[in-house]
């Protein structure tokens, strides 16, 4: 009798221990349906042309505006696309991971000689990301700005 008890509890700790490693899923085909819907859009908002607006403002508070349509996703890509135009240069500071402006239209901002540095906004509000990293969406303003830091 103890034999048969022993046998029925492996044999129901093996059950639901493959049960356990399985992974038994409980997602609904509608959910999967609506990821896969998702992941489209994105990959589809990628590659759809975006208006959008750059201004650059130099040490006086000149402003030179640039107007253009992209299908790039990140600021650093339309800066090249510019670049690739002509009438536009920039220069990083050389940090592949996140580069900072440091030259733009000839001007440098050298935070180490005059606490100045080329600040971006988007849409009237300072950038949360870098140029790498900051996405671009239609009708979007930049402003590339030099500051000094105060």
């Amino acid at each position: 009798m103890k034999i048969k008890k022993r046998q029925i509890a492996l044999l129901i700790t093996v059950l639901v221990m493959g049960l356990a490693f399985t992974g038994c899923s409980c997602t609904k085909k509608s959910d999967v349906t609506t990821n896969v819907a998702n992941q489209t859009n994105q990959t589809a908002d990628a590659t759809v042309s975006k208006e959008y607006t750059l201004k650059v403002t130099n040490k006086e508070g000149a402003e030179k505006k640039y107007q253009g349509k992209t299908e790039s996703q990140y600021l650093v890509n339309v800066l090249d696309e510019l670049v690739k135009a002509g009438d536009f240069t920039y220069e990083t500071d050389g940090n592949a991971a996140s580069p900072m402006l440091v030259k733009i239209n000839g001007e440098t901002a050298e935070y180490s000689a005059d606490k100045a540095y080329w600040a971006i906004y988007v849409n009237n509000t300072y950038a949360s990301h870098g140029i790498q990293d900051q996405p671009i969406n239609n009708g979007d303003t930049i402003e590339l700005k030099y500051e000094a830091a105060k």
